[in-house]
């Protein structure tokens, strides 16, 4: 996407007025740090939150994370990815300089890594930096190994438990709007959405085509993402065996992974069908405006 609709669509975020928080994420961002400095610097002079997702690999000594750092003037949340495939490439001593950095900067700082792997990042970081850094920071324990990008081919690690109930979580992910690199904006961040499996369900618009008013509007209005919201893809999988298509659901799933089983629900075309009807219901669509109502206070719905 070019640069001039790219800003165009930040004016229209800051414009609605709905947005506190903006997220660079990718890939890595910090590689290409002199296209994101101008949108970071517009987004932090009207007053939103900047947070990017890294993993220090620019973080080489302590010097060098503080200059990078300041070359994007603008970023409160700095989010580093922490797990043993990150440090294939690098250095734990890089996050450490990271954090050290944001530390002497004012930048909030947010760790994720995989659960258990957690006590072994909270030490690492404990012998690596003084205990007033390490006191600020919060680790943020993903709950399993995402099967996507290197991650493809790691259904057989060890640390990979499956079990055979459906996971049971909701999705914080239908809560954000998520920006592609193609202008496709989504309810969906997950791992739907680098496999290719029935990620178009979730789709609120396309940058250039539609403002972000339209995409807001879509999103509100979208039963399937507010279903997701409220009760994730247990709620559509337990819909899926009361309508006679269990015989199309996996055996197991990993556990706590609800991306995991929302693979399997949209990549099916039978089920997808069925949860398509069921989402079309007058008294299902009732159930999501009134659960909207009770459990998240929004009346939008009603």
């Amino acid at each position: 996407m070019s640069q001039e609709v790219l800003e165009t669509f930040l004016g229209d975020v800051v414009d609605c007025g709905k947005v506190e928080i903006v997220v660079f994420s990718g890939g890595e961002p910090f590689l290409v740090r002199k296209k994101i400095g101008k949108p970071i610097s517009f987004l932090c002079a009207k007053g939103l939150a900047v947070s990017v997702q890294t993993s220090a690999y620019w973080a080489e000594s302590p010097a060098k994370a503080i200059r990078v750092l300041s070359s994007l003037p603008g970023i409160s949340q700095l989010v580093v990815s922490v797990d043993e495939f990150h440090q294939e490439f690098v250095p734990f001593q890089n996050v450490a300089n990271a954090c050290t950095a944001c530390a002497e900067l004012g930048i909030d700082i947010r760790i994720h890594t995989l659960a258990y792997e957690s006590e072994r990042v909270e030490t690492q970081l404990k012998e690596r930096i003084p205990a007033s850094v390490a006191s600020k920071i919060s680790v943020y324990r993903n709950q399993a190994i995402h099967l996507v990008g290197r991650g493809h081919n790691l259904r057989d690690h060890p640390n990979i438990v499956r079990q055979d109930v459906f996971p049971e979580r909701v999705c914080f992910s239908c809560s954000v709007a998520f920006l592609l690199p193609d202008g496709t904006v989504t309810a969906c961040g997950g791992d739907m959405q680098w496999n290719g499996k029935g990620c178009d369900f979730f789709e609120l618009g396309v940058l250039g085509k539609n403002s972000f008013s339209e995409i807001t509007s879509a999103a509100e209005k979208n039963y399937l993402v507010h279903a997701m919201r409220l009760w994730g893809p247990k709620r559509l999988a337990e819909i899926a065996i009361a309508r006679g298509v269990a015989a199309n659901l996996g055996s197991t799933y990993i556990r706590d992974d609800i991306c995991d089983l929302c693979c399997d629900l949209f990549s099916n075309p039978e089920i997808v069908d069925v949860i398509k009807k069921e989402l079309d219901k007058a008294g299902f669509r009732r159930e999501i405006a009134l659960a909207r109502a009770f459990f998240l206070g929004e009346l939008e719905m009603l």
